[in-house]
């Protein structure tokens, strides 16, 4: 990502008529629009903050999330320069105008970050990392996906992912109730993954996806294909006996017409440089 202040913060964007102007980055925005001006209460989300060198793109925005008030080195139309206002009771009861953007005292900067290969990513001073809480969001464990307990947690997952399941007619090899099969069998699958290598709910959502595809195209409910695309690559640099049990695992639990673990065996091979033996 090439993210800078410019982005962040702003700066001169030439007009129509060729003049010069200063337009108010994706920050900025959220406190006001300068056009009315009205000011405004947006919080922002930033999902996967260390893909960016963000301590660069912030810069001024450090001294103002601390309740400093900054003069950035622009002007607006009237000549005047832009202020962000880290604490607006020290302003007084200066108006709102075009210059000035207030930061609100409950204002807040939600961001993701990535901990799986952040050390292949940006870093972050902890100049930056001060400003912020952070909070822990971990993956669903072995005991929360196990399969022999009573309750699942895959249809909350679904639920909020707004997936709609095929009917039953629409799946040639499955009786019943495909909802509840495919719920039943990703968590097998989730399951046994797990164990080797703890992956997250987004992984599962494109399995589904992938899996709810095929059963448009074909009107078969295999696992197989998807598993490949979207779990296998994120095994790289497991163990043979890891990758083996987990393959082992799945083929095991699941229906013999759903999963077919050659076409594991095979991409462990040519893409991980595995041997496995189906």
């Amino acid at each position: 990502n090439d993210w800078s202040t410019f982005d962040t913060i702003g700066g001169y964007h030439q007009s129509s008529d060729g003049i010069l102007e200063f337009q108010p980055g994706i920050i900025l925005e959220r406190f006001m629009d300068p056009d009315i001006p009205e000011p405004k209460n947006e919080w922002l989300i930033i999902d996967e903050l260390n893909r960016a060198d963000i301590d660069k793109a912030f810069g001024s925005l450090f001294s103002a999330l601390t309740e400093t008030t900054v003069t950035l080195p622009f002007e607006n139309e009237d000549e005047r320069p832009i202020t962000l206002v880290g604490d607006p009771d020290e302003t007084g009861h200066n108006p709102v105008a075009t210059n000035r953007y207030y930061i609100p005292e409950d204002w807040r900067l939600l961001a993701t970050i990535n901990s799986a290969d952040k050390a292949s990513l940006y870093r972050m001073s902890y100049a930056f990392m001060r400003r912020f809480a952070f909070i822990s969001v971990p993956v669903p464990t072995v005991n929360d996906l196990d399969p022999d307990n009573d309750s699942s947690i895959l249809p909350e997952y679904t639920q909020r992912w707004g997936i709609e399941f095929p009917e039953a007619d629409a799946v040639s090899n499955v009786s019943g109730d495909v909802e509840n099969s495919m719920h039943e069998e990703l968590e097998e699958l989730w399951f046994a993954v797990q164990q080797v290598r703890p992956v997250g709910p987004g992984i599962i959502e494109d399995v589904l996806e992938h899996v709810l595809t095929q059963i448009a195209r074909t009107g078969q409910l295999t696992y197989e294909h998807a598993f490949v695309a979207h779990i296998l690559p994120q095994m790289d640099g497991q163990s043979e006996d890891d990758l083996s049990r987990v393959i082992s695992q799945i083929d095991g639990r699941l229906p013999t017409d759903r999963f077919d673990d050659r076409v594991a065996t095979r991409f462990a091979k040519e893409y991980l440089g595995v041997q496995i033996d189906g």
